[in-house]
């Protein structure tokens, strides 16, 4: 093979390797169907609008359309075979948007449909209401009764957050039991193995949460996602270190072909 097609080939495998490496450590990239792997519990304390290292073994997926379809999201899930975990990052318009989860449905505020609810600071509806401070919102367990009807549970399950970490840029995360018991509250009881639908959406222009551009409304919805509750965990090898051994791979092999000429030379 000529000196030239040995380091093309090289290169393409260098190549091949960093995408196997991404995809090895959970990144994804504009994908709507979720897979939530086998991870480890993240403590209730940690639930705080802060991605730590407790979610280094959750899939990352990037680029996620959420609704009002303008904006992107970077969402992480796993489960630990108690609890459903995602974290979301996006960014809005205004400093104390809102931001939902439903679950078990694709439709706008499906009657009847499970849901969470964060940073809702300006509803008058009983329960739901819950003025943001220090640039942290609050998370309620919802359900929704159809369109423009939703309601807290009685019984409030599992943790949540919402922060503006700055420049608008706001981060989600919750902690949802997967089997709460709660029937009234209609909470999805999860089986790790199974599919479900859920829709998230946000909101800076309408019920709740005014001030924000005029398309950043609920009302916009579109774009829903599934989640599958996988019991096999992402390989534990850090994208930084698949990163940094690819790229001092490529040098040494750009090294020895440099050696290699050099000592061919008469």
């Amino acid at each position: 093979m000529p000196r030239g097609s040995r380091f093309a080939f090289a290169f393409i495998c260098v190549s091949a390797a960093i995408i196997a490496g991404l995809a090895a450590t959970g990144v994804r990239a504009a994908v709507t169907n979720f897979v939530a792997p086998a991870g480890t519990a993240i403590a209730d304390g940690n639930i705080d609008g802060v991605i730590g290292t407790e979610w280094s073994d959750a899939n990352v997926y990037l680029n996620v359309p959420i609704n009002p379809t303008a904006a992107t999201a970077q969402v992480s899930l796993k489960q630990d075979n108690t609890y459903l975990y995602i974290a979301v990052v996006w960014t809005a318009d205004i400093a104390q948007p809102w931001f939902s989860i439903e679950f078990g449905a694709t439709g706008c505020m499906n009657n009847g449909a499970d849901g969470a609810l964060f940073g809702n600071d300006g509803s008058t509806q009983a329960g739901l209401g819950g003025a943001w401070s220090g640039g942290v919102g609050l998370y309620r367990d919802v359900e929704f009764g159809g369109p423009g009807s939703v309601a807290a549970d009685a019984i409030q399950n599992g943790v949540g957050a919402i922060r503006n970490s700055g420049s608008n840029v706001m981060v989600v995360e919750l902690k949802k039991p997967l089997n709460s018991g709660d029937a009234a509250g209609n909470d999805v009881a999860w089986a790790v193995g199974n599919t479900y639908d859920l829709l998230m959406t946000w909101d800076s222009n309408g019920g709740g949460n005014p001030g924000g551009g005029s398309a950043n409304m609920q009302s916009t919805t579109t774009d829903s996602q599934t989640v599958q509750l996988s019991a096999v965990a992402i390989p534990e090898f850090p994208t930084t270190a698949i990163l940094l051994v690819t790229v001092a791979g490529t040098f040494l092999l750009v090294a020895v072909g440099a050696w290699k000429r050099s000592k061919a030379k008469p």
